[in-house]
């Protein structure tokens, strides 16, 4: 029970008795309250009589600045109600810059009309940022969670293909995974991902023995695709469009790779606010429709590697 809110009820009750039944305590308490305040400023701050009770001039100034203060707390809390219910504010975006190159940015005309209170702050990196620590909204993570301090909601999830341009294919004959991984491989330079190529092709760790360009972002690994440098194994979504109209082709063999899911994560120390649930809302809704189109804008077309 905050002292100088019971001395404000008082003033404005009246008296003690009136000043305890508002706020659900006994008038000893209230009475005890006021006398450890007056005792910590060292003033009067009522005059109290058997019949009556009156505010001093110290009392009223005190009384008169911390009104001022609990109507500005109370303003302060109906802001807070009013923005946990309306999507409104910064939001603080972390995502790779491969899914903010081919998603996000996109998607953020539509989102601006469906939430047009809401500005976005976007960190496009390959580093998996502290979501806590950095101030973090959302973070959209791609592949396995490990972290189990934070609540993960599931947006969509996609193929990882293995592919090249139809110029490096040109008069080669590569019948099994084997051939594939003697050819000139490009990879992204994260020993997890590659770990994970690894076991989903079921083969040993020599897939990285012929890499001949390590590149730490997806953008550039599909840059040297398309200038016919070499394979590589990439999320279908970065490609969808380049295997679509025959500028790379997907090399499709026994083994396949499985699907890698992507999350929203978020903090689960805090109250999600409007803001947030608006966003995973509305990412859900885009990527399940994307996803159902395997990330592709156009119709397939059946590449030949003559």
């Amino acid at each position: 029970m905050d002292s100088y809110e019971v001395f404000v009820t008082v003033v404005e009750s009246g008296n003690f008795v009136a000043a305890a039944k508002r706020l659900g305590v006994t008038s000893s308490a209230v009475s005890k309250q006021i006398s450890r305040l007056e005792k910590r400023l060292g003033v009067q701050l009522l005059k109290r009589s058997t019949r009556s009770l009156s505010v001093t001039e110290s009392g009223s100034l005190c009384y008169e600045r911390y009104r001022d203060v609990l109507n500005r707390i109370n303003d302060m809390e109906s802001c807070l109600n009013g923005f946990q219910d309306h999507p409104a504010g910064v939001l603080k975006v972390t995502c790779s810059p491969a899914f903010a190159d081919r998603f996000l940015i996109s998607l953020m005309e539509d989102f601006g009309k469906e939430c047009p209170d809401i500005a976005l702050d976007v960190i496009s990196s390959e580093k998996l940022e502290d979501i806590v620590g950095e101030g973090i909204d959302v973070a959209i993570r791609e592949g396995s969670l490990t972290d189990s301090s934070l609540i993960a909601r599931r947006l969509a999830s996609y193929r990882t293909v293995i592919c090249a341009s139809p110029e490096y294919l040109r008069g080669k004959k590569l019948q099994s995974m084997e051939d594939i991984l003697e050819e000139k491989l490009i990879l992204i330079d994260k020993s997890k991902v590659v770990k994970g190529i690894e076991s989903g092709l079921g083969v040993s760790a020599g897939i990285t023995k012929n890499v001949i360009l390590r590149l730490n972002h997806m953008s550039a690994i599909r840059n040297a695709l398309l200038s016919g440098l070499g394979i590589s194994v990439v999320p279908e979504y970065v490609v969808a469009d380049d295997l679509a109209q025959g500028h790379l082709i997907e090399l499709e063999y026994e083994s396949k790779l499985p699907r890698r899911d992507i999350h929203a994560v978020f903090s689960a120390n805090r109250e999600i606010p409007a803001k947030t649930r608006a966003f995973i809302e509305f990412m859900v809704k885009k990527l399940d429709h994307l996803s159902s189109q395997n990330f592709s804008l156009h119709p397939r077309i059946e590449p030949t590697c003559n």
